[in-house]
């Protein structure tokens, strides 16, 4: 891939940022997500901005730029996926009963294992911040790829439906972590010789994969949700019996107390 084609491919980033931006308020979508709208509009200005870093300043000044926001986005990720969290497990403003405490049991595990796997990697980049950064970056794509599957895990014991938006977009984050996952692993299993020349390469493949789940993301933000399905006629006969059941004995303990 030419330096072209690379800042093609990182402008392709800020652009799809603000259609998912523009989306998310012309569906009317922003108010029921407003934590990933937020975090939309800043990850759109990151992604602007480092290009014209990259094309116009010096290589430091870049790295640093380049680190410093991507810092901050993870810890805006973060936030997006504790706002998933909420969608699921806290559909109608409670949360269900018990999830709170298998949620923190989860998030203390999955933080537990990140911060491991970021303590025993040893990236051979040169300088101190750059591993400084990397091991923010590793931790952050593990504790999201750990929350996630977890979140899945319980919701499925739990019983609880995901809805359609907030599902697509946790499937974004998912796969856009697990691949920053994976790059970070592989660079941190190579020497510094090796790292110099797959890199870039692993970089600018992670860039493009963003830009195709954006692409995703877009379109199915743009779609609405699925209707909910009406219930067998079997199930509506148990709820009406249910209900003349729970009438019938409130009536019955109405007449006691009376008598």
């Amino acid at each position: 891939m030419t330096h072209h084609e690379y800042i093609a491919i990182m402008w392709a980033n800020p652009i799809c940022g603000a259609l998912i931006f523009l989306v998310l308020f012309m569906r009317r979508r922003a108010s029921s997500f407003p934590i990933f709208t937020a975090w939309v509009a800043t990850d759109t200005v990151i992604t602007a901005v480092i290009p014209y870093v990259f094309y116009h300043c010096q290589n430091l000044t870049y790295r640093y730029t380049y680190r410093t926001l991507n810092i901050l986005d993870a810890a805006f990720q973060l936030l997006v996926v504790y706002e998933i969290c909420t969608h699921v497990f806290r559909p109608t403003g409670t949360w269900a009963p018990d999830v709170r405490r298998h949620l923190a049991a989860i998030a203390a595990g999955s933080t537990a294992l990140a911060l491991a796997f970021a303590a025993l990697a040893h990236p051979e980049f040169p300088l101190p911040i750059q591993r400084l950064v990397w091991r923010i970056d590793l931790f952050s794509s593990s504790l999201i790829c750990q929350m996630l599957v977890g979140m899945l895990v319980l919701s499925s014991i739990a019983g609880l439906p995901w809805k359609a938006h907030a599902s697509r977009i946790a499937q974004v984050f998912g796969l856009s972590s697990f691949v920053a996952l994976l790059v970070n692993i592989v660079t941190s299993g190579v020497n510094s010789v090796w790292l110099k020349h797959i890199f870039g390469p692993l970089m600018r493949g992670e860039t493009t994969f963003g830009v195709g789940c954006e692409l995703f993301l877009i379109v199915m933000l743009w779609q609405d949700a699925p209707a909910p399905q009406d219930l067998p006629q079997h199930l509506r006969n148990q709820i009406y019996t249910l209900q003349r059941q729970v009438e019938n004995d409130l009536t019955r303990i109405r007449s006691w107390r009376n008598s």
